[in-house]
């Protein structure tokens, strides 16, 4: 491909973009429980770090989402997710957190993730298909906010990692919620905290 075309079909995709974006920001085209609909993920740019904003039409299994494209690795939302898999959507007007599965030719996915066995059969599809330029992303909701809204999931995980969960953060307080005894450093880091004030252990 030439650098001319390459320039020429990255102009039309930004002006595009910036047409789409602000509209499904607001919910236009973006129904949170239809089973298919656009998003504008936000990824971070994998060489300037800057926060970058593209509408995708995407389709939703449950709690999940897939993105893709025949552009595979020529489309920059998927060099972005390749680099920094810990993204953001707007989905039926509303921002959500998100931790992405990348399936392109440079990143062949993880398959041992504990995704539903539909997910887990389409991934494997995902792969192949990756090898041949597309490029798939299965977009799963951020432990830490799945824990917020999902006491039942939270007290699973806590049962089934017992042994690499501290109990330091009873009692403190994260995005206005109080932070259960089961949530860790590390589910708190992928939902993108600030600021973590935990209270001494009685």
């Amino acid at each position: 491909m030439s650098a001319r075309f390459a320039k020429l079909e990255k102009n039309v995709f930004r002006r595009i973009n910036s047409l789409v974006e602000p509209a499904v920001k607001k919910g236009i085209g973006s129904p949170a429980l239809a089973p298919a609909g656009l998003i504008v993920l936000e990824t971070l740019g994998f060489k300037s770090g800057a926060k970058r904003s593209t509408p995708l039409w995407s389709f939703r299994l449950g709690r999940y989402r897939i993105v893709s494209t025949a552009r595979g690795e020529r489309s920059f939302w998927v060099k972005n997710l390749i680099k920094d898999p810990k993204v953001s959507y707007y989905v039926g007007g509303k921002r959500r957190t998100s931790d992405a599965l990348v399936f392109a030719p440079a990143s062949p996915g993880d398959h041992s993730m504990e995704l539903p066995l539909i997910l887990r059969e389409l991934s494997k599809i995902f792969a192949r298909y990756a090898q041949k330029g597309w490029a798939f992303a299965i977009l799963t909701p951020t432990r830490a906010a799945e824990f917020l809204t999902n006491p039942l999931a939270a007290e699973r995980y806590r049962a089934s990692h017992r042994p690499y969960v501290p109990q330091v953060l009873r009692g403190g307080k994260y995005l206005g919620h109080s932070v259960p005894p089961y949530l860790h450093h590390r589910d708190l880091r992928s939902h993108q905290t600030q600021h973590i004030h935990p209270v001494a252990m009685p």
